[in-house]
């Protein structure tokens, strides 16, 4: 189970999670253009987790590209997760992408570099943040 926390998105500024078919979800933190709504840039993002799947890299730049195309902002960092599906506890494993880099703890603190693909246990969290705006995403 991933448990989400917006912790602080200040106007301006977007936090954006989202469930995605097969056992995924997405998060993201970004900044808003002027009159852009969080609505807009929320199909965005799932368009391109959609069209791009388990890669944090192309997620990244999809929407980022489209973003710009219609003036609407740009997405700093991005994490998408899948899980397994089946009666035993799910393994979750997270890959994610951005500037600033996605920080990744490890249920014993250690913290782990952004990658394609990293296993995350009871306890791990992620971290993603822009300018006024931090997500926190916790397996639980």
């Amino acid at each position: 189970m991933i448990e989400t926390e917006t912790v602080q998105s200040l106007p301006g500024t977007f936090a954006h999670t989202s469930a995605l078919p097969g056992s995924q979800a997405l998060a993201a933190v970004g900044r808003l253009a002027r009159g852009a709504t969080q609505t807009e840039v929320d199909a965005v993002l799932a368009d391109a987790a959609l069209t791009e799947g388990y890669d944090a890299e192309a997620v990244l730049a999809l929407a980022n590209a489209a973003l710009a195309v219609d003036e609407l902002g740009t997405v700093d960092s991005v994490a998408l997760f899948s899980a397994s599906d089946g009666p035993a506890p799910a393994d979750v494993h997270v890959s994610a992408a951005g500037d600033p880099a996605p920080i990744i703890l490890q249920a014993d603190a250690t913290a782990v570099p952004p990658q394609r693909s990293v296993a995350l246990g009871p306890g791990s969290s992620v971290l993603l943040s822009s300018d006024r705006a931090l997500v926190r995403i916790t397996v639980a």
